[in-house]
């Protein structure tokens, strides 16, 4: 039988049935004859609070086996869930009430309607709501009975395995055999003994603004080997940098001084709090401090993250022991870090492992004593100091205990291991190494080795235990605590039918003769709160291996109440479901992926939270059979409705979730039955099911009173029905890819209503919008001259976050502009300000234009500025006192002549500048008079400012010090640039139309050491590419450049990626002759990097291909705007030796007339594409490569596209072997099992990108 703890799952009794308490007493509040006989009970379920409490948190900490409490515990669940639906309703009808009143009453009236809300309820609706109570309140009184049974089987705990999983560790390595570590093992040996070169801590290619932002992670092994192996020291500071010191210097009036290393020490008579939040002294001699040798570059601190279980510490034991470490460091030191540990018990610690012989105890020393005692220890010698199991509580004491260790010795390093990302982050002066899963090799290799003693293989059936070992290893995700938790009993019980047992047990479940094993705490989600452990619990609901959004994830724990609301306004739900969330993902339980801001949980994870939750979050799928019956929250990952519900009950069901591809024509009969039963349903996500008869799936949807999230996007329905109105409790609707026709007139009666995600026209139709108070964003608030859509409805909306006004050229006046009370907006992080263009009629127009951008002030805190096509000459002075902007878009506001002094914004990241028809320079205007113009500026963009004409130098000032991306587009009489003061830090560059400053290009570009990404259009002039400065070069682009010369050769760009060339009419290069004979060796190998090539027909037809030298690691060619009709013999033999390449497309081709002959040679090719090649009638004589994957053709010849079908084509035997072959968007052929997992993953990620990726 399952223990209690996972009938529980995570279950926040106490905070839910408080909440149902408080809504109750507050219905009850003006219906005195209830009051009196409804107090008693609410006292009663106060009171018994803390024992519910008690209980469940006991069950939850231990696997409880009683069937009587795990009934009540059921019984106990729905009661509040029924309580939960009761009070709903009664809400529901009282916000009908309120917003009624408010349309027929005054609003001084307004109180008075409130106060007589209660006289509106039936007798039988309060005895129902009185009902409710009374079955809470038995349910609850029945705690008592179980309270002894939880003290007796605290006794019964002492001697549980789960207990001992998170005991003390020690340095010794309990099996001198470490299994699929090998790679992570050498890395770490790598960059400890060499410790000269570092481990970037972050990723070069993190997003900055996906939260939450913790050093590097999850990086690929090779990768890091790299970085390391290649990395050197910083030699010295960027010219940037030492600029800014030089200015910060004369600022000051005196000399740079260099830093002291012993700075970083620790000063005298500082006070840490401790575990129990008094102070401890940590002080010593100040001599101590100056003497020291070491210095904060001297202490490297590696952290190792990972799951609990998935072998931290049996890496850092091996690390530890390695005998070349022991050889390179003076002093090896080993401490368990654990919980409520305060700084003076980790000093002791380290010196009891430095020098055993001490025989320190808790009292031998005061802390002062201990920090002189460990300082003269490690002065002056290498350290080598492992942090094992630590967790949040080093926080207190980090501060002062690295300051101590920073006196050690040269190249001294910290191994730490941690669960958590963001403790890495704060101590780690590396990226941390990330320790996965083991592989199933590994891991059955590890099972086998630990399960399989000498003895054993003596046993005469052992070969039947071998084949069952492997599948019961497969279990366990490649999680080694759980080979060492379950291997030691399967040796112990040589027992086929024991074995069995174990194979079709949840592996944490396993108990042997009364023995329990308690994983829950082990793997780290016992650590978390309730409420958190609620949150993970849910995100089982997802598929396995699907990648979902963190917003949704949010709005779903807000929707069904998991985090508890404030009365504080400052506190938004989703904020704290938010940090929750990056809490999850901190612990490795939720993973990030590549996509920003989606996430996918853990197989291991996932499993056993659905074993914890006894399936409450049920994922039902083809091979599934009947639903359990305890599942409240479903998803369908099946295209079929017809699911065996069996004798569940709908009632309890509270999500439904559907995943797959469906249409809803023969089956909405099925899917309305299932929707129209569930009448508690919190959550119903519909996205992407196609549905013919859309008036009838509103219809039923309008009778879910409590429902808080629906998600309608791309279902097809057009217009929503009045009775849509009425659901009161809505939080979050999602129309987006719905174009809506009509809404319902009453849609502003959503006053819950916190999230709509529709397009622009379906919000700019919601007559008195601003009767929803709590919306978050507002796609398009269109002004318009009637009531109901004036700008004055945005005045109470005070919790917007995103807000999008357009028409403003309707708004008459600065009083009226000042009637949408922006500056009140606290919450408001974007802002964007649209007029219709017009010419001005007048100078007044401008100044009208002004005077309502000044009435449109929003609050200082505002992140996100953009203004499109306003009229005025110059801004506001507001504009230049948003100190917390972090980005602005200024787009064709064609009469601005003067800007504001942007440079001086002291957060602002990216700017961009569009349309500016009336700007001439770019100078001290707008760069302002501080030292360091735009300090953090990281993108600047500018396009279309046909009469720019100068950007001027900033002399004795640092111009953009931590620019990323530039990008001059369209600026055609730009003539001077400030290619002396300019930031050389950047590593994105676009430029087109840039004739008129091209002379000055080769300079700037010679100071771009680190540019990654090139991209020049339409230069008529010559252009001069200094090749030997551009060595990290990733991606380089060349589109309609009239003359292009590479000085140097392109030889020098061997990191070359992506390289696209067209419309180039004259292409050359020379070989510096002064290289010398080691750098033409280094560089003869060409450019060995580049994966993608786009060519047209110049390249081809000048041969422009032999600069490129070899090219060993191609996989994708396109040609575009291709003239030639056929291919010569070079130049089928130039692609002959491209044996890497994969993929082939001819686009926009128009008189090609045959394809290269020899592609069937290509044995690596796997897809050709032809698109707009309208002459091409036949395919290559000797066919098509045996191993290709993919065939398309569209958009071009009509003959070659008859020639290519399946029936009675000509051509058709040439690719009938290919097993997807698509002719102008018709799938003709589709061979699944030739294609395999390679194209299943294909069309497994395309349908994840296809749900997840949509732009709000």
């Amino acid at each position: 039988m399952a223990g209690v703890g996972l009938v529980v799952g995570g279950w926040i009794a106490k905070a839910v049935i408080a909440n149902i308490l408080s809504r109750v007493r507050s219905l009850f509040h003006d219906n005195l004859s209830l009051q009196k006989d409804t107090e008693k009970m609410l006292n009663d379920l106060e009171v018994a609070l803390p024992r519910i409490e008690a209980v469940i948190e006991a069950a939850e900490r231990r696997s409880i086996e009683s069937s009587a409490l795990s009934t009540w515990l059921q019984q106990l669940k729905d009661a509040v869930s029924h309580a939960g639906d009761v009070v709903d309703d009664f809400e529901a009808k009282t916000i009908k009430d309120q917003v009624e009143s408010k349309s027929k009453v005054s609003a001084k009236a307004y109180s008075t309607v409130k106060a007589l809300k209660a006289l509106v309820f039936s007798d039988s609706e309060l005895k129902k709501l009185k009902h409710a109570v009374r079955r809470l309140e038995n349910v609850s009184a029945r705690v008592d009975s179980f309270i002894e049974l939880i003290r007796l089987n605290d006794d019964d705990t002492v001697g549980r395995i789960g207990h001992s999983l998170h005991s003390e560790t020690s340095s010794l390595l309990g099996d001198t055999k470490v299994i699929g570590r090998d790679e992570e093992i050498n890395l770490i040996l790598d960059i400890i003994l060499g410790y000269r070169y570092h481990l970037p801590r972050t990723s070069e290619h993190a997003r900055p603004d996906d939260q939450p932002k913790f050093g590097q992670r999850g990086t690929l092994f090779d990768k890091l080997r790299k970085i390391f192996l290649t990395g050197t020291a910083e030699s010295s500071k960027s010219s940037d940098k030492a600029k800014l010191e030089e200015l910060e210097a004369r600022k000051k009036g005196n000399k740079i001084e260099e830093e002291d290393p012993s700075k970083d020490c620790i000063e005298i008579g500082e006070y840490e709090p401790n575990q129990k939040g008094q102070t401890e002294r940590l002080d010593y001699n100040s001599s101590d401090v100056h003497e020291t040798s070491g210095s904060s570059q001297n202490l490297g601190i590696l952290p190792i993250v990972g799951i609990n279980g998935v072998g931290k510490t049996t890496v850092a034991q091996a690390v530890f022991n390695n005998k070349r470490v022991k050889m390179c460091f003076d002093l090896t030191a080993w401490v368990y870090v654990s919980d409520n540990i305060s700084g003076k018990q980790i000093i002791q610690r380290i010196i009891m492992s430095l020098e055993p012989w001490s025989g320190l105890t808790d009292d031998a020393l005061d802390l002062d004593n201990l920090q002189h005692k460990l300082i003269g220890i490690i002065r002056s010698k290498r350290l080598f100091l492992v942090l094992d199991g630590v967790s949040d509580d080093i926080i207190i004491v980090w501060s002062q205990l690295r300051s101590i260790l920073r006196c050690s010795g040269p190249q001294s390093m910290v191994l730490v291991t941690t669960q958590k990302y963001s403790i890495a982050n704060l101590l780690g002066t590396m990226g941390p190494i990330t320790l996965n899963t083991l592989e199933q090799t590994d891991f059955r290799y590890l099972f086998n080795h630990l399960v399989f003693d000498d003895c054993f293989y003596h046993h005469y059936e052992v070969h039947l235990f071998e084949s069952i070992c492997g599948k019961i290893a497969d279990k366990f995700h490649g999680l080694p605590l759980a080979a060492k938790t379950v291997a030691p009993l399967l040796r112990a019980n040589r027992n086929m039918e024991y074995w069995e047992n174990v194979l079709g047990s949840d592996w944490w479940n396993i108990s042997d003769h009364g023995l329990g094993i308690n994983v829950l705490p082990a793997l780290g989600i016992g650590c978390l709160y309730p409420a958190l452990r609620q949150c993970l619990l849910f995100c089982s609901i997802f598929p396995r291996n699907y990648v979902f959004e963190k917003e949704r994830v949010v709005q779903m724990w807000v929707a069904h109440g998991f985090i508890q609301s404030s009365d504080r306004r400052d506190i938004v739900p989703e904020n704290v479901a938010k940090n929750w969330f990056d809490e999850l993902v901190d612990r490795s339980f939720l993973q990030p992926t590549v996509w920003q801001g989606r996430y996918v949980m853990h197989d291991l994870i996932r499993e056993f939270s659905v074993a914890v939750s006894s399936n409450e979050y049920y994922v039902f799928h083809r091979n599934s059979k009947v639903l359990p019956q305890f599942a409240n929250h479903i998803s369908v990952d099946n295209d079929n409705f017809d699911l065996q519900w069996g004798h569940y009950d709908h009632k309890r069901l509270q999500t439904l979730m559907f995943f797959g591809h469906h249409r809803v024509d023969k089956n909405y009969g099925t899917l309305g039955s299932i929707v129209r039963k569930s009448t508690s349903l919190r959550v119903l996500d519909l996205s992407y099911i196609c549905m013919s008869n859309v008036s009838q799936a509103s219809d039923v949807l309008c009778k879910l009173s409590h429902l808080r999230y629906l998600d309608l996007s791309f279902t097809g329905i057009k217009d929503l029905p009045e009775a849509f109105g009425n659901l009161y409790h809505l939080q979050v609707l999602d129309l987006r890819g719905c174009i809506i026709e009509k809404l319902p007139k009453n849609m502003n009666n959503l006053i819950n209503l916190r999230h709509l995600y529709a397009d622009s026209q379906t919000t700019a139709l919601i007559y008195a919008v601003g009767q929803l108070t709590k919306l978050q964003e507002l796609q398009e608030f269109r002004v318009r001259l009637e009531d109901g859509y004036k700008i004055n409805e945005l005045r109470d909306m005070k919790d917007l976050r995103k807000l999008y006004i357009t028409n403003l050229e309707k708004v008459s006046s600065w009083q009226e502009a000042t009637d949408a009370k922006l500056v009140e907006k606290k919450s408001l992080d974007y802002l964007q300000l649209k007029w219709v263009y017009q010419v001005p009629e007048s100078r007044s127009t401008s100044q009208l234009n002004k005077d309502i951008l000044d009435g449109l002030h929003p609050h200082f805190q505002l992140k996100r500025l953009k203004i499109l096509n306003y009229m005025g000459i110059d801004f506001p002075y507001w504009v230049q006192r948003l100190t917390d902007l972090v980005a602005v878009n200024i787009i064709n506001c064609r009469w601005l002549s003067v800007l504001p002094p942007l440079g001086e914004l002291p957060r602002l990241k990216k700017l961009s500048l569009f349309g500016l028809s009336s700007i001439t320079h770019i100078n001290d205007q707008v760069y302002g008079t501080n030292d360091v113009i735009f300090p953090y500026l990281e993108e600047l963009h500018f396009s279309e400012l046909f009469s720019w004409e100068q950007w001027s130098e900033a002399e004795y000032k640092l111009l953009i010090p931590h620019l990323r991306k530039l990008g001059i587009n369209a600026c055609s009489k730009l003539s001077l640039l400030p290619i002396e003061t300019l930031s050389s830090s950047v590593k994105e560059l676009h430029l087109s139309s840039c004739t008129s400053y091209i002379s000055m290009l080769p300079a700037y570009l010679k100071r771009l050491t680190s540019l990654t990404k090139l991209s020049i259009q339409d230069c008529s002039a010559t252009l001069l590419i200094p090749c030997h400065s551009l060595t990290l070069l990733e991606h380089l682009q060349l589109e309609s450049c009239f003359d292009v010369h590479f000085e140097g050769g392109m030889q020098y760009f061997t990191k070359l990626k992506k390289l696209e060339v067209h419309r180039c009419f004259d292409v050359t290069q020379n070989i510096y002759e002064q290289t010398s004979l080691v750098e033409r060796y280094s560089l003869m190998g060409g450019l060995q990097s580049l994966i993608h090539l786009v060519i047209d027909d110049r390249f081809m037809y000048y041969r422009y291909y032999h600069m490129l030298n070899t090219l060993c690691s191609i996989r994708t060619m396109k040609f575009c705007a291709f003239d030639l009709s056929e291919f010569t013999t070079e130049d089928e033999e130039w692609l002959q030796q491209l044996q890497s390449l994969q993929e082939i497309q001819f686009a926009s081709c128009r008189n090609l007339l045959r394809l290269p002959s020899n592609l069937n040679n290509m044995c690596n090719l796997k897809k050709v594409v032809l698109n707009d090649c309208c002459k091409l009638q036949s395919l290559p004589l000797n066919g098509l490569p045996d191993n290709l994957k993919e065939f398309h053709v569209s958009g071009g010849s009509e003959v070659l596209e008859q020639q290519c079908q399946k029936t009675d084509g000509d051509e058709w035997q040439k690719i009938s072997h290919v097993p997807y072959v698509r002719i102008n968007g018709r799938t003709i052929q589709m061979i699944s099992h030739d294609l395999g997992n390679w194209y299943s993953e294909r069309c497994r990620i395309a349908d994840t990108i296809r749900r997840t990726m949509t732009v709000y």
